[in-house]
């Protein structure tokens, strides 16, 4: 079975071949990709958009990888010249079936497009139309004007013209859906807002893979720093980092030595006027609730992490959080909970049908930051709390996300696509 999927990373092997940095991003798609070079059922090629001015192919590790021109631009705006570049990719694959990793981005759209009679599935990873509604992340109009900043003046690329900018792409994101027949996708969360948009859509639930070292370490409570928490990212309003430190200065109370990791660049930084410059308005608004309840020395920016830093950051942790107002499943609470690190999430979108609650994580309503905080303060009281929600959290994920049985539900899913019921469709259709 010869399948070509379509990408919005550059594998690791790309990004070197490419002089770039690798990726951190997209971790399920390499795992995933890996387990299939160990089976011989699938002849895999991995296409990925580049700034370069011809298709360039090469094969690594029983994986073709093909390069195609366009880079960023032609991923978040349609370019019809890219389905010349599809026709071509398709011509030197042949494939049997196309799968497109993510609605967000524009290049999948316009190989559909270019290639509409090959059967096509598409991944639900996030989705564009419900994030632009949540984008705000509950920040009061009045504040993202008071907070706007020079940089997003001199850029346009302030919190208002980055939702703009999801509610653009979200236009892709629906045509797709209405184009294809097929989604893969991991929960009811998913399913019911891809099929609002097409009650046409076949549905297949398949899990993700996870990044291969959180198969191999475990958390263990002896060796953790004691009242610290973990969160993956928090660059833009969406993933609730304000409320988080809103919860905070109520902890802090309790936990003075209480320390908060985040995830990714310090976007509060104002320490060179370079930095000054750069600041972007939300990172404004983050700085001024840093100072308002007097957190400087309670939170702690980590630069990006490639996965075995991320994993040892969690694995010191007292307890993981997801603050995020919209999520479907996100990999960083799966990653958390195959480590057995004690998690807290936000009850929304998929998130409560990766867990079984007050079990195996922690639920809150979204901007209800003092039960947020006294969750944190519950585990930072009770060993016994932490390493029960540790030792279930590790036996769902285990379950869920174990790289062969999710191999094996691809394939099954690869193969129900093209059977014979289903390719009498396409050939009707088309």
């Amino acid at each position: 079975m010869k399948v070509l999927w379509i990408v919005n990373i550059n594998f690791p092997c790309v990004a070197e071949r490419l002089g770039v940095k690798p990726p951190i991003s997209g971790g399920w798609m390499i795992s995933l990709a890996a387990e299939i070079t160990k089976h011989q059922h699938i002849e895999l090629t991995i296409a990925s958009m580049y700034d370069g001015a011809a298709i360039q192919s090469f094969e690594h590790e029983r994986i073709q990888y093909i390069l195609i021109p366009g880079g960023h631009k032609a991923m978040l705006r349609y370019q019809a010249k890219s389905e010349n570049y599809w026709r071509e990719v398709i011509r030197i694959v042949n494939p049997d079936l196309i799968h497109i990793h993510g609605t967000e981005y524009a290049h999948g759209l316009a190989c559909v497009n270019a290639c509409p009679q090959i059967p096509t599935v598409v991944s639900i990873q996030g989705l564009l139309h419900v994030c632009e509604k949540n984008y705000y992340g509950g920040i009061e109009f009045k504040d993202i004007l008071l907070f706007r900043s020079l940089r997003d003046n001199l850029l346009r690329d302030g919190i208002m013209e980055q939702k703009r900018e999801f509610r653009k792409r979200a236009q892709y994101e629906r045509e797709l859906l209405n184009k294809v027949r097929h989604v893969i996708g991991r929960t009811k969360w998913d399913y019911a807002n891809v099929c609002a948009i097409n009650a046409d859509l076949e549905y297949h639930a398949c899990n993700e893979s996870m990044r291969e070292v959180f198969y191999h370490h475990q958390w263990n409570i002896d060796s953790i720093e004691k009242c610290s928490i973990f969160v993956s990212q928090g660059s833009y309003p969406l993933k609730g980092l304000h409320f988080l430190l809103e919860a905070m200065s109520m902890v802090i109370r309790k936990y003075p030595e209480s320390k908060l990791y985040v995830g990714g660049y310090n976007i509060t930084d104002t320490s060179s006027i370079n930095r000054r410059i750069r600041l972007s308005g939300y990172g404004k608004y983050l700085r001024y609730l840093i100072n308002k309840y007097e957190l400087q020395h309670n939170i702690w920016f980590t630069g990006p992490l490639e996965s075995t830093e991320m994993m040892e950051r969690l694995r010191k942790s007292n307890v993981f959080v997801l603050p995020s107002l919209i999520e479907n499943s996100p990999n960083s609470l799966a990653e958390a909970m195959l480590l057995g690190v004690p998690s807290i999430a936000a009850y929304v979108g998929g998130v409560p049908d990766m867990v079984e609650r007050d079990l195996s994580c922690l639920l809150y309503p979204p901007n209800e930051v003092a039960v947020l905080a006294d969750h944190i303060m519950n585990i930072f009281a009770s060993d016994e709390l932490a390493i029960r929600l540790s030792t279930n959290g590790q036996e769902i994920a285990h379950r869920k996300y174990g790289c062969e049985n999710n191999y094996q539900k691809l394939y099954a899913t690869y193969q129900s696509i093209l059977s014979p019921r289903n390719m009498e469709q396409v050939l009707l259709t088309n």
